[in-house]
């Protein structure tokens, strides 16, 4: 039986998902990210959708 760190009542709250939310990771290390380069607007989107979706888990487990 996996451990449930969040807890009975919380985990009960987070219907229909398959596993536990996980904390989003954007990759930082490439070396031509500075604003403006091709490698800019995709690590910009992947954070927008970073911060979406912990604010959308967040929003799940606070209650």
């Amino acid at each position: 039986m996996p451990l449930n760190l969040l807890g009975e009542a919380k985990m009960s709250k987070i219907m229909g998902l398959e596993t536990l939310p996980k904390i989003p990771i954007v990759d930082f290390s490439k070396e031509n990210l500075k604003p403006g380069t091709d490698s800019w607007f995709p690590a910009c989107n992947n954070v927008w959708h970073a911060l979406e979706e912990y604010v959308e888990i967040l929003g799940m487990l606070r209650y």
